[in-house]
């Protein structure tokens, strides 16, 4: 089983998006996948259709009231797609979290215990300390998102540095192995915006930045209708983020 983190230094930049569709996309492929949504957001249990049950949260195996099984959904919009479902009451629970022992070996732990899928993928909060240093943990690799603009851009680098931080406390072996530019403008859409993705190639880590995904009014869309970019095969932005996960494939980071 491989655990892929995905998350960014800011909000609004792709994250659940990302996570979503591309285990929609992986799910298609014959991919056994679980997403957690570690977010208390809860976009990405939102999109998959999912209405959390009392007390069968995230939140609560991250406090240790029930054990990851117990509270993984198998039916969602995103057909061979599991979810571990947040709430909004996570942004609650982390303040117990903060302060208890061994808070960020949470997830790790809970996970440790599971077998039942190929592919994990966490949808990380932008920010937040303790979830974000439990979800970096358990995981293999880790993937960031941002949107082609300076500021963005700079957030690449401070979660790169998170990264080699819970690596270096946590697990050598971790690394940032992609940096996804979305909802990326056309190329006429302003000088700033294009000036900022030649940005991201003149990087240290210019290699990991995978094809871009396009600003679509479909993704916003699909988040309102609770169904993944799979449903509308022929959509620009889909073949996008089909274009990712080739390069995902090809770099060896989609793999069982």
């Amino acid at each position: 089983m491989k655990v892929i983190d995905v998350a960014n230094r800011g909000g609004s930049a792709g994250k659940t998006t990302t996570v979503v569709n591309l285990a929609a996309m992986l799910a298609e492929a014959g991919y056994r996948v679980l997403v957690i949504d570690a977010d208390a957001q809860a976009n990405a249990t939102r999109w998959l259709a999912v209405k959390p049950e009392p007390g069968r949260t995230i939140g609560h195996v991250m406090l240790g009231e029930v054990g990851l099984d117990d509270v993984i959904v198998d039916a969602t919009s995103a057909p061979g797609v599991s979810l571990v479902p947040a709430s909004p009451e996570l942004d609650q629970q982390l303040v117990y979290l903060a302060g208890a022992v061994g808070s960020q070996l949470k997830l790790a732990r809970a996970l440790e215990k599971h077998t039942g899928h190929d592919l994990v993928l966490i949808d990380s909060p932008g920010s937040g300390q303790t979830m974000s240093v439990a979800t970096l943990v358990p995981a293999d690799v880790a993937i960031t998102v941002t949107k082609p603009t300076l500021k963005e851009v700079q957030g690449v680098h401070d979660f790169m540095r998170l990264v080699d931080e819970v690596a270096e406390s946590f697990k050598p072996s971790l690394k940032t192995v992609a940096v996804i530019p979305c909802d990326v403008p056309a190329s006429n859409a302003g000088a700033l915006y294009q000036e900022a993705l030649a940005l991201m190639t003149q990087q240290s880590w210019a290699h990991l930045v995978t094809p871009p995904v396009r600003h679509a009014v479909r993704v916003p869309e699909a988040y309102a209708q609770q169904v993944p970019l799979t449903a509308t095969p022929r959509e620009p932005v889909t073949a996008d983020y089909r274009a990712v996960l080739q390069w995902l494939t090809d770099k060896h980071v989609i793999d069982a």
